[in-house]
């Protein structure tokens, strides 16, 4: 009988292997959602998943700017809930894609999960992602994205790469009057 300490996830790599499931399920959803044109996304595979990929630097580096904070985030132990939200060229939110971490304890960080149940929960929502098209409307002609991070403290600004307005986060009250109602929620 084959050890499962081999091939269970520890506590450290579980934030480079969150943040490595976001960068592709950001990307999946930008092509699938049609926010920006198919011609500039290239076919990979992740989790043994066909995935799309920007190759547009400018996008790029602004998604890998912001991987890069929310895994100082969940460094720092604040991070709780990911949304890459997508807005109509009036900045009104359209759709939420919502992921939500929580914190095990020390006992079940230090056990970790084995590494092909994550795979496979992981790949299941890439699939999930690939058929939004077939359950939501299109989106609105000049639709854009936004990523936003919640969490229980401040978050790093000290480390950000210095890469223009790409680095920059706006704290603000996560309680108070929202100026958009919540656009609708299709669970995947």
């Amino acid at each position: 009988m084959e050890s499962n300490e081999e091939h269970t996830l520890p506590n450290i790599g579980s934030k480079d292997i969150i943040c490595e499931f976001l960068e592709a399920a950001f990307h999946h959803i930008l092509f699938t959602r049609d926010v920006y044109p198919q011609e500039l996304f290239q076919r990979g595979r992740l989790y043994n998943v066909p995935i799309q990929k920007s190759r547009h630097p400018e996008l790029n580096e602004y998604i890998c700017s912001a991987l890069f904070s929310i895994h100082k985030w969940m460094t720092k132990g604040g991070l709780h809930t990911v949304v890459l939200l997508i807005v109509d060229e009036k900045q009104v939110p359209v759709e939420r894609f919502v992921f939500r971490f929580q914190l095990a304890g020390a006992r079940a960080e230090a056990r970790g999960l084995p590494l092909d149940v994550i795979e496979r929960t992981l790949s299941a929502f890439i699939t999930k992602i690939s058929l939004t098209h077939s359950v939501v409307k299109p989106l609105p002609a000049g639709s854009r994205f936004q990523i936003l991070v919640y969490s229980t403290g401040s978050g790093p600004t000290e480390e950000a790469p210095s890469s223009g307005e790409n680095a920059v986060w706006i704290e603000e009250p996560l309680h108070g009057p929202r100026p958009f109602p919540p656009p609708p929620i299709v669970p995947l």
